[in-house]
């Protein structure tokens, strides 16, 4: 009758709503990152580094054999604090993840580079940096498990090189900060988290509906 129709339709309603919240296949992923100053080749230098690194969960890995592959993130960016005139903001271009797994039976190697283009130049007072390398490389090969989309960040922990580079002309001079974190921000919902939710959802409104006629 009409309650079962009713009761049809706000099923669907509420399995309509879970859809809408759980995330696709293809998420976009942030990983936050700090650092501080390490050493640098050439002039004046900042002190502190913080910044994100985003990109498609999904995104298509381009590989040379089961030890190397390379995949475009959607972007990067980084603030470095404490140069002689204040903060100066890198923005990446032209941005590949390396993703190395037991390279030549020695190492595993996460590698994120590319050029960048500069916010208040005149802060650094020294030369301007024109490309970056973010690496986080561990030769007890237990940073990754394949040269796949990473799902989780690399554990800094087991890292014997872990920094951010500043390069200028090429290499011919470095501005190096070692980096002290790279995660998820605090807070971001996992995409199971998500499907659960929607899961709940669901439970919350069906019951609710089943309570609505029961108690007629």
């Amino acid at each position: 009758g009409g309650s079962v129709t009713f009761f049809k339709r706000a099923f669907l309603t509420a399995v309509a709503a879970a859809v809408f919240v759980m995330p696709s296949q293809a998420a976009s992923v942030t990983w936050d990152f700090a650092g501080t100053y390490a050493g640098t080749d050439y002039g004046p230098h900042g002190t502190a580094l913080t910044g994100s690194l985003t990109f498609n969960s999904a995104a298509s890995v381009t590989t040379f054999g089961p030890t190397y592959g390379f995949f475009q993130p959607t972007s990067i960016a980084f603030t470095v604090s404490g140069y002689p005139g204040g903060s100066v903001t890198y923005t990446g271009s032209s941005n590949f993840v390396e993703l190395y797994d037991n390279e030549n039976s020695s190492y595993d190697m996460f590698k994120v580079s590319g050029s960048v283009s500069v916010s208040n130049p005149n802060n650094i007072s020294s030369i301007i940096w024109e490309r970056y390398v973010l690496t986080v490389y561990d030769p007890s090969q237990t940073l990754l498990n394949s040269v796949n989309v990473p799902t989780t960040a690399p554990n800094l922990s087991v890292a014997l090189v872990k920094n951010v580079s500043l390069i200028y002309n090429q290499g011919q001079y470095h501005d190096n900060y070692n980096l002290t974190s790279l995660a998820e921000p605090t807070g971001t919902p996992e995409p199971a988290s998500m499907g659960l939710i929607a899961i709940g959802l669901v439970g919350v409104a069906v019951t609710a509906v089943r309570k609505r006629y029961t108690t007629r």
